[in-house]
C-alpha cells in the first residue's frame, strides 16, 4: 500500500494482520519492520481518545501525507455490552530465536500468571470475543496475565519458515524472557498443556505452579487410532485447507461444534469467525498436523512443580482419559473432573464458575497489605535483613521539565507503571516513588536484576532513560516499610555510577546471580563513592 495514499483505520484497538483487506482496496502495510500502526491524520485525531500512546510520534511524512506514528498501543478501557475488565491491554512485541515477530499482551495485576497458547489466538479480536473476553477477565482479576499469539496467528508473524511444536516452545520462551519474568505460575489449555508441561520440564527454576485444562501428552496422531480413523483425520486437515477461508461457515463450525458442543448460535458463530481471522487456511492446517504429532509423554515424570489438571468430563475434543493419563504421568498432580461436554468454557455454566475456584484455590494469591501502624515507630517495630535493593532515576529530567512539563510529567508515569509492573512480576516491592527516582526491595537478587533488566528493555526507546543501581546487602525495614542502611545507600551510589539506559551493580549482586538471569556483567573495577569508607566493585550488566 501507499501510505501517502491510503490509510489503514484503527478501530477499536484493532490492529489488522499482513495483507488483511480494510475497507475497499486497502490493503495492511508490510510489517518487516518494527511494528507500527499507519494511521491518517484525520482518523487519528478521530479515535485519539479511545487510544493510550505509550511513545511519542517519532516521524512525520511530507506534507499533505498521511502522518506516521510508532507506537506501543494500549488498548483503551472500551464499553461493553456484557463485560467490563477494568485494566488496560498492552500489546507489545519480540523477537523469537528465528527472528519472527511474537504479539504478546498483559493485562490485570498481582501475582503473574503465563498463558501457553491455544488452538488458533487473536490477542486483539479475542478482547472483544463473546467467548474468550470472561476468560481474560476472570484471570486478570486476581493475576497479571500474559498472554500471546503464536507464530502463524493473530499479531504475530503469520509467514514464518516454522510451525512446529519446539518453535511454539521457543516462541514461549521468548515472550517470558522479554516481560522480565524471573518465576511464574504456567497454564496450558489444549494444545497449550504440551506446551507449558514442556517449558516447565525445559525451565524447572521459572515455573512455580503448572495448570493444565483439557491437556493431552499425546496429539491424535500419535494414539492408537485404527487406519480408517487415521485416514479420516488426513482428510481432515486437507478439508482445513480448502475450506478454512471461505464465507460459508460450515467447514469451521465443524470444529466449534468440537470445541463448544453446547453453546448457542451466537456463541458458534463468534468463535467460528475468530477461528477464520486469527490465521490462514495454509497456517490452520499446517499448526494442526503440527499439534496432532505432539508427543510429551517422556517428558511427563520430569514435572517438578505442583500441577492441577482439569478436564471436562464429557469433552469431545479430548477425550477425559487423555486428562487422566496427563495426571497420573505428572509427579503429585491433582486431576479435577468438570461436568461439562465443552472443550472451551463457557461464561454461563457452572463448570466456568467451578475453574476458576479451583485455579484461584491452587495458586498463590496476592498478598494483603499490612495492617496500618502508628506513624512514630517504637522499640521493635523494626527488622534488620539481607536484601536486595533497585535503586532508579531519570537522567536529565529537570532539563526534560523545563523543555515541556506535560510531557515529561506524562513520560514520568508511564515509566512509574512499567517499573512497578516489572518489580512485582518479580516479587518484589515498590518502597518510594518520589521525583524522578524509584526504590524497590527484593528478597532475591536475581529479582532485582530481572526486574531492572524489563524495565530498561521496556523504557529504551522512550524520551525518558533511566540509571539503575542494585546491590545485595543488609537494610532495617521499619513497621511503615521504608527502608534504611548501607544497602540502600550502595544502591544509590551505583546507580549513579550506571550509564542512562543501564545498570550496574554490585560484586554480592553479581556473585549471587551469576548466569541465571541471561545477561554478563563487565567488570569496572573498585569505585571510591561518595560517603563510603571503602571503595565498592562494580560491574555494568550487558544483556546476553
Amino acid at each position: 500500500m501507499d501510505r501517502a495514499a491510503g490509510e489503514v483505520f484503527v478501530g477499536l484497538g484493532l490492529v489488522a494482520p499482513v495483507g488483511a483487506r480494510v475497507g475497499d482496496r486497502v490493503e495492511v502495510a508490510d510489517r518487516d519492520r518494527d511494528p507500527e500502526i499507519v494511521v491518517a491524520a484525520a482518523r487519528f485525531q478521530q479515535q485519539h481518545p479511545r487510544i493510550r500512546i505509550l511513545r511519542q510520534p517519532v516521524r512525520e511524512q511530507a506534507a499533505g501525507a498521511a502522518r506516521a506514528h510508532d507506537h506501543i498501543v494500549e488498548t483503551a478501557k472500551l464499553p461493553h455490552a456484557r463485560y467490563s475488565i477494568s485494566v488496560n491491554q498492552q500489546i507489545r512485541f519480540c523477537r523469537s530465536y528465528d527472528g519472527a515477530r511474537i504479539a504478546y499482551a498483559i493485562t490485570g495485576d498481582g501475582p503473574p500468571l503465563v498463558k501457553a497458547p491455544h488452538w488458533l489466538t487473536h490477542l486483539e479480536h479475542e478482547w472483544e470475543s463473546l467467548i474468550w473476553r470472561p476468560w481474560i477477565e476472570a484471570f486478570s482479576k486476581d493475576y497479571t496475565l500474559v498472554r500471546m499469539d503464536q507464530r502463524g496467528c493473530g499479531l504475530s508473524d503469520r509467514k514464518t519458515g516454522e510451525l512446529s511444536f519446539d518453535a511454539f516452545v521457543r516462541d514461549l520462551e521468548a515472550v517470558a524472557d522479554a516481560v522480565g519474568l524471573e518465576r511464574f505460575a504456567l497454564f496450558g489449555h489444549s494444545q497449550g498443556a504440551p506446551f507449558a508441561l514442556e517449558y516447565a520440564v525445559r525451565h524447572p527454576e521459572r515455573v512455580t505452579h503448572l495448570v493444565l485444562f483439557g491437556g493431552y501428552l499425546r496429539g491424535l496422531l500419535k494414539r492408537r487410532l485404527p487406519p480408517e480413523r487415521v485416514a479420516e483425520v488426513q482428510a481432515l486437515l486437507k478439508l482445513i485447507e480448502v475450506g478454512w477461508g471461505r464465507d460459508d461457515p460450515s467447514y469451521r463450525h465443524m470444529f466449534s461444534s468440537q470445541f463448544i458442543p453446547d453453546a448457542t448460535l451466537e456463541e458458534m458463530r463468534a468463535f467460528s469467525d475468530l477461528q477464520r481471522m486469527s490465521t490462514s487456511p495454509e497456517n490452520a492446517a499446517r499448526i494442526v498436523n503440527a499439534v496432532f504429532s505432539i508427543d510429551v509423554r517422556d517428558k511427563a515424570a520430569r514435572v517438578r512443580c505442583p500441577t492441577l489438571v482439569l478436564h471436562a468430563r464429557g469433552d469431545v475434543r479430548v477425550p477425559l482419559e487423555e486428562g487422566r493419563v496427563m495426571a497420573s504421568e505428572i509427579p503429585g498432580a491433582r486431576l479435577v473432573v468438570l461436568e461439562t461436554r465443552n472443550h472451551v468454557l463457557l461464561e454461563r455454566e457452572p463448570a466456568f464458575r467451578q475453574f476458576f475456584e479451583e485455579l484461584r484455590a491452587f495458586l498463590p494469591q496476592r498478598q494483603a497489605p499490612a495492617p496500618a501502624r502508628p506513624a512514630a515507630a517504637q522499640p521493635g517495630e523494626f527488622r534488620q535483613r539481607l536484601a536486595a535493593i533497585l535503586a532508579a532515576d531519570a537522567e536529565g529530567y529537570s532539563r526534560l521539565m523545563a523543555q515541556d512539563e506535560r510531557a515529561t510529567l506524562a513520560a514520568l508515569d508511564a515509566a512509574r507503571a512499567v517499573f512497578k509492573q516489572q518489580i512485582e512480576l518479580n516479587q518484589g516491592r515498590v518502597v518510594d516513588m518520589a521525583g524522578d527516582s524509584v526504590l524497590a526491595v527484593f528478597d532475591t537478587a536475581s529479582g532485582a536484576v530481572t526486574a531492572a533488566l524489563g524495565a530498561q528493555r521496556l523504557l529504551e526507546d522512550g524520551p525518558l532513560r533511566f540509571r539503575i543501581g542494585v546491590h545485595l546487602g543488609d537494610v532495617i525495614e521499619k513497621a511503615d516499610g521504608t527502608i534504611y542502611g548501607d544497602g540502600v545507600n550502595i544502591a544509590a551510589r551505583l546507580q549513579a555510577l550506571a550509564a542512562a539506559g543501564g545498570i550496574t551493580v554490585s560484586d554480592a549482586v553479581r556473585g549471587s546471580v551469576k548466569s541465571r538471569v541471561g545477561a554478563s556483567f563487565d567488570d569496572q573495577g573498585e569505585q571510591q563513592v561518595k560517603n563510603m569508607p571503602e571503595p565498592i566493585r562494580a560491574y555494568r550488566v550487558r544483556l546476553n
